[in-house]
Order: C-alpha cells, then sequence, then structure tokens
C-alpha cells in the first residue's frame, strides 16, 4: 500500500507529464499574427468560438410515446467539458456562451472556474452572452447574431433540429458544428465531444481552411403568404388546424413530406424517405412524398417507436424549383416540429429545394486534414 507521501509524488509526476504533454497545437500569437481565425470580415484578437446549447432540448412529448433519452444539464455540462479541452488544445482562447435561465449556462461557468489544467490541458476563457431572454428558439438565433458580429470562427450547437434550425437561420457563412443532444437529431451528429471540439477549434483557428473542412449544406425555403421559414431536414404538412402540441409523431396526420436528405439510418419523418428513396447530404437533390394508399413504409420515427407509413408516390425535389403543395389546409411542420397554420381560403405553401445553407464542419474531414498536416504531432 502506497503511503501519502508517495501519493503526491505520483500525483505531482502525473501533473508534470500532463503540462508537458497539453500545450495547445496552434500557437495563440501565431494565430493573432494573422495564421488565422476565419473571421469572417470581422476582426478578433484572439482565436473565439461560440457555443449555444439548447437548455430545453431532449425533454419534449416524444419521451412519454417513445424510448428516447432525457439529455439532462448535467450530462450536456459534461459535453461541453469535452469540447473545452478540444478547444484549448488547438488554441481557442475564448468561448462566447448563450445566456439561459434553466441554469445551464451557469454550471458551465461553475465547471470552468472548477477546470485544473494541470490535469486535463487548457481551456479558453469564457464569457456569456447578455441579452434579455425569451425562453424561446429566438435566443439562439439573437446569440448566433452576436456572436457572428463578435467575430467568432465557428458555432457549435447543442439541441436537436430545431436548435440546428434557428442557428442555421442566424449564422451566415459562420461555420457551425450541431451536436445531438434533443430528439430529432437527424442533422446533428454524435461524436465525442473533445474530438467535436478539436475539429471546430482548427476550423475557428485557421489551422484548417473552411473550404478544406466544410461543406454546405442544403435547406427547404417554405413560403406560406409573407411568411418564410427554413427547414435543415424536412417540412412536413400536418392534417390538423391547430399546432398544438410542436412535436410530430404520429404518421397518420402527415400528408406531404419534403426532406434535404433522406438517410436509412436515420429517426424522424425524414427516415420515411430514406426507407423508399434514399437521398446523401451532399447530393443536388432532395425527396418529395405524398401520403396515402400505396406502399406501406416501415421506418423510425422516434427512439423505439417504429411506424408503418402508407406512401402514395414519391419524386425528386429538385433545386431552385419552388413546388405548390397539394394540401389544402393544415399545419406546416419544419424539422419535426409545428410551426404554422394555413387555410382553405389562403394561399397554398409552396417549398424550395436551396443549395444555400449553412456551412457545416466536417468533423472527420477535417481531422484528417489535420493529421495528413501533422498537426497533431509535435
Amino acid at each position: 500500500m502506497l503511503k501519502m507521501g508517495a501519493l503526491l509524488a505520483a500525483r505531482h509526476s502525473a501533473e508534470e507529464f500532463v503540462r508537458s504533454s497539453v500545450a495547445p497545437l496552434v500557437n495563440r500569437s501565431d494565430v493573432r499574427r494573422g495564421l488565422g481565425p476565419y473571421t469572417h470580415g470581422v476582426s478578433v484578437d484572439v482565436p473565439c468560438v461560440g457555443l449555444i446549447a439548447n437548455p430545453a432540448s431532449g425533454h419534449d412529448l416524444r419521451r412519454l410515446i417513445s424510448s428516447a433519452s432525457v439529455f439532462t444539464t448535467t450530462e450536456k455540462v459534461h459535453v461541453v467539458r469535452r469540447l473545452f479541452s478540444g478547444f484549448g488544445a488547438v488554441g481557442v482562447a475564448r468561448v462566447l456562451i448563450m445566456p439561459d435561465s434553466a441554469g445551464l449556462s451557469l454550471g458551465i461557468s461553475r465547471a470552468a472556474k472548477q477546470h485544473r489544467p494541470q490535469l486535463t490541458g487548457p481551456w479558453p476563457e469564457i464569457e456569456v452572452l447578455e441579452f434579455e431572454q425569451r425562453n424561446s428558439a429566438m435566443d439562439s438565433m439573437i446569440a448566433a447574431q452576436e456572436m457572428v458580429a463578435r467575430g467568432v470562427g465557428a458555432i457549435v450547437v447543442l439541441g436537436g433540429d430545431g436548435t440546428a434550425r434557428a442557428v442555421a437561420s442566424a449564422c451566415g457563412d459562420t461555420p457551425m458544428l450541431a451536436l445531438s443532444t434533443g430528439t430529432n437529431n437527424a442533422f446533428g451528429i454524435t461524436v465525442d465531444g473533445t474530438v467535436a471540439g478539436l475539429a471546430a477549434g482548427l476550423v475557428s483557428t485557421g489551422a484548417c481552411a473552411v473550404a478544406e473542412a466544410c461543406y454546405r449544406a442544403k435547406k427547404l425555403i417554405v413560403r406560406h403568404g409573407e411568411r418564410t421559414e427554413i427547414a435543415l431536414v424536412d417540412m412536413a404538412i400536418i392534417d390538423q388546424d391547430r399546432v398544438g402540441a410542436r412535436a410530430v409523431w404520429d404518421p397518420d396526420v402527415v400528408r406531404e413530406l419534403a426532406v434535404t436528405f433522406a438517410e436509412p439510418h436515420a429517426v424522424g419523418l425524414s427516415a420515411i424517405a430514406g426507407a423508399v428513396s434514399p437521398c446523401g447530404r451532399r447530393e443536388p437533390s432532395g425527396r418529395l412524398l405524398r401520403m396515402g394508399d400505396g406502399r406501406t413504409v416501415l421506418a423510425a420515427l422516434a427512439p423505439g417507436l417504429m411506424r408503418s407509413v402508407p406512401v402514395a408516390e414519391h419524386g425528386v425535389l429538385l433545386p431552385m424549383q419552388p413546388v405548390e403543395l397539394s394540401t389544402s389546409h393544415g399545419v406546416i411542420a419544419l424539422d419535426g416540429e409545428r410551426e404554422m397554420v394555413f387555410h382553405a381560403d389562403g394561399p397554398r405553401p409552396t417549398v424550395e429545394l436551396s443549395p444555400g445553407g449553412p456551412l457545416v464542419i466536417d468533423v472527420v474531414a477535417t481531422m484528417a486534414l489535420a493529421a495528413r498536416r501533422g498537426l497533431f504531432v509535435r
């Protein structure tokens, strides 16, 4: 059995090892001399990343009718801790954080104060933004706008497809990286926060160029009267006359479905299209489906919730060609959430596939690029 003196000596040795091995791979002074970051026309003094973590994601109605997990505030803080380790390792100096009233930003701030760099490496400084909170998706949009104005090199999003959509509508050409912590997670990816932090940090510092590390996602542009909205994954027409509970989980009420991509392994409404007519994220086209008598398609509409869906017809949704929807009235759902009502006596909604969605950080491509260039080798 080791005595206390030996334990302290071993701990000191471990801390010295960590200090010698976790120095930032990207020198911050080099970045300030003009080697980065990618700031989209806004000058910043140090490499900076934005963090938008939705405290409400992973708690909606679908947990009552499916086997979806609850993503707690504590677990989100753990993800952020891993992100910060990745950020710090590649030279990110500051992180701007969206405020919230649920305690998530407070938990992140406490974790930063308790952080011990001698054990887990450097973390960036954090700054919680200050603005009047609305406790809605508008908070994510306001935070993204301010982060872009402040010159962040990338924005990392913790949430579901709805949160990613809100950020995408406001982030312009600032690259984003969406991590899945919601219920509908077709757009976001599941990857360890440490690796995500490395990838976002490499892009933010300019160590990996945006042109090489990112791709341009597609989006749906939905127009009804004077209102225009976007969706990153899917738009569904629901046969109901009011918004009610926002989450969509019952395929019996879906009449039409448009998707930017359709992956057979996805969970959510886009899985219906993925089962009958797959379409990749980087293919130029999307898919359009009409429900009704026809083939029956088996799809995972939520974690643990398998349903059979009748599909009358499906086709290719070509880019830059608005399509008038055939349903006369109902509710328009965007990325799995009901958003707006339209009536038979008004104009028909239209949907258009646009190639001009947000810039998305490709984590696999970024890490491979960094490895080929020897950025992880001292």
